[in-house]
């Protein structure tokens, strides 16, 4: 699970990067931000209310082998 620190929507592209924050990410010692794309159907599922709660991102793998987040749960 990760923290949500902010979110911004997309111009060009429908949905929203979201911020999170997590521990001790690629050697990092301490918190690091992480940046995660949601597209339009699962961006509606953040609203302004929703940052400073955890959120449980759920990933799967694409025909073509690559990663994308399937889910998006705010606790």
């Amino acid at each position: 699970m990760v923290k949500l620190v902010g979110y911004v929507e997309m111009k060009k592209k429908v949905g929203k990067i979201l911020f999170v924050e997590q521990d001790g990410v690629d050697g990092c010692v301490g918190k690091a931000t992480d940046k995660i794309f949601l597209f339009d159907d699962l961006s509606q599922k953040i609203k302004p209310d929703s940052v400073g709660h955890e959120v449980i991102v759920s990933y799967s793998c694409g025909y073509n082998g690559k990663a994308y987040v399937a889910d998006v749960v705010v606790k």
